[in-house]
């Protein structure tokens, strides 16, 4: 399993990847969205 903390909180992406839905989040980042700004205020 991939971590990544922000702030002592997963972030969306996290979240993602707990659900190996891998390909859904490299095809945001992809389309620039910013793994570690995307998500924060849902933890």
């Amino acid at each position: 399993m991939v971590n990544i903390k922000l702030d002592g909180g997963y972030t969306a992406l996290q979240k993602m990847l707990d659900k190996e839905n891998v390909s859904a989040a490299l095809c945001m980042i992809e389309k620039g969205a910013d793994p570690w700004e995307f998500g924060r205020g849902n933890k």
